[in-house]
């Protein structure tokens, strides 16, 4: 089997859209983040800071990502983009008629490995972010909540190469 790591955002980068408790949609906990608004428009909150410690001579098999969400919002989307560079990708909330943070529940857990090449140095420098998004629609108010996400990071680490060697009679000297 091999290595994995799977990390929570720790540190909120920002909170343009005012969302209420932001630092709550750092860790599955139950608790969430929360935005509600009747005025059409984008409110954004932007999450990151990992703590990944993968080896830098690894090889990264799989990334995988997810986000435990809910929204109330029949004239809206929330929205969770994980961007990384100028790579993005985004999961939905599902509807819920009376959504409360209660209602919160993971999605799908998405496969993106296929999004770049990826080297330790993207998850240890931490490159990624994710911006959850209340994209209100209409005039009415819609509600969003958003509990965590995730970033899982499946590697190996290759075998040490055997040392080179060098032999020769004094006068000539080969190095395999």
């Amino acid at each position: 089997m091999m290595p994995e790591q799977k990390k929570y955002p720790t540190v909120v980068l920002s909170n343009a859209g005012s969302w209420t408790t932001p630092e709550e949609g750092l860790s599955d906990n139950g608790s969430c983040a929360s935005k509600a608004s009747a005025t059409i428009g984008d409110y954004q909150m932007q999450v990151g800071t990992w703590g990944f410690g993968i080896p830098v001579d690894a090889v990264i098999d799989e990334v995988h990502w997810s986000a435990k969400f809910v929204k109330n919002a029949p004239y809206g989307t929330v929205e969770a983009r994980l961007t990384i560079g100028f790579s993005n990708r985004s999961l939905y909330a599902p509807q819920v008629g009376a959504a409360a943070c209660a209602d919160a529940s993971w999605a799908t857990e998405d496969n993106i490995t296929s999004m770049r090449a990826w080297t330790p140095a993207d998850f240890n420098n931490d490159l990624i972010t994710v911006a959850y998004w209340l994209h209100v629609l209409a005039a009415s108010v819609q509600r969003g909540y958003v509990d965590s996400c995730y970033v899982r990071v499946v590697y190996h680490v290759p075998p040490p190469s055997a040392p080179q060697q060098s032999f020769g009679d004094g006068l000539v000297w080969v190095t395999q």
